[in-house]
């Protein structure tokens, strides 16, 4: 069972600044090798995803003159008018927090960004380029349940946390419910045995 204590929310920070937080973070515990992280070159697919998200919760930030915007544009509107625009401004955008995860007697700092908190739950966006039909297989095989346990435990949040998918290729926007209701996570603990001191 690994019990978190000490959330501490990090105000007013960019994405930049949050990466340079000196705590374990999802992306690294999930690529790492030997404990390094492998070289992460961005992708097209990466980028426009990353505008999708920066438009969505982050509008200030977003390159207007950028290839990807008319059609990270015309994603980030189907997601909020399924939503629902007014209902998407409600909830809190790109939270950063640093918690501490332990168990076996060890203990770990970890970070986490939030694309969206409220509502006593975790939301966060995907642009995918899966069909529907391979969206449970994709969250399986990205870990993506594992990020949103360890976000929603982080923050104490108790309501399953929320993948909003859109499907390129179905044009769709897709919900995800993720259930985070246990106190083990067998990915998290495997970490803690092989990082926590």
């Amino acid at each position: 069972m690994l019990k978190f204590t000490n959330t501490k929310r990090i105000e007013s920070v960019d994405f930049e600044e949050y990466l340079k937080v000196k705590a374990f973070s999802n992306s690294f515990l999930k690529s790492e090798q030997g404990g390094i992280s492998p070289l992460f070159i961005a992708s097209d697919k990466v980028r426009l995803g990353s505008m999708v998200d920066g438009i969505l919760t982050e509008p200030e930030t977003v390159d207007i003159t950028s290839e990807f915007y008319p059609i990270a544009k015309e994603i980030a509107v189907a997601i909020s008018n399924k939503f629902g625009a007014e209902s998407w401004n409600f909830l809190e955008s790109q939270i950063s927090f640093t918690v501490t995860m332990g168990a076996f007697g060890v203990a770990m700092l970890m970070k986490g960004r939030l694309d969206k908190f409220g509502l006593n739950r975790v939301w966060d966006l995907k642009v995918t380029h899966v069909k529907e039909a391979q969206i449970d297989a994709l969250i399986e095989f990205m870990g993506y349940a594992n990020q949103m346990w360890l976000y929603s435990k982080g923050m104490g949040t108790t309501e399953p946390a929320v993948l909003i998918f859109y499907s390129v290729p179905d044009k769709k926007v897709i919900y995800r419910f993720i259930d985070i209701s246990s106190d083990s996570n067998e990915f998290f603990e495997g970490k803690m045995l092989k990082f926590g001191k």
